[in-house]
């Protein structure tokens, strides 16, 4: 489906696909098409007046020992002993590259 076959257009005369845009709408959203419209025009306004809110949603600051976590599945302290024991093998048993 095309994207812009999304868009109510009252003008050409596609009242059957309108109506079905806006029954699948509501069956998918559960709101008005014309109260959806509204409501993001109304957050809009009000971001623009008074800044972007998380509602009520409080953030908490990530440490970096998460972050590192959470891109990478490893704990910080697993990573650093992992290269402290790859360092203490290069140092015992040299560099092997397989080719």
């Amino acid at each position: 489906m095309n994207m812009n076959s999304n868009v109510i257009d009252s003008s050409t005369g596609n009242n059957a696909a309108n109506e079905a845009f806006l029954a699948q709408f509501k069956l998918d959203t559960g709101w008005n098409y014309s109260d959806a419209v509204d409501e993001a025009a109304t957050i809009q306004r009000e971001n623009r007046v008074f800044g972007t809110r998380r509602n009520g949603q409080v953030r908490v600051k990530e440490t970096a020992d998460q972050k590192f976590q959470r891109e990478t599945g490893w704990s910080f302290g697993d990573a650093m002993d992992m290269a402290a024991e790859t360092q203490r093998e290069h140092r015992i048993f040299g560099r092997r590259h397989l080719n």
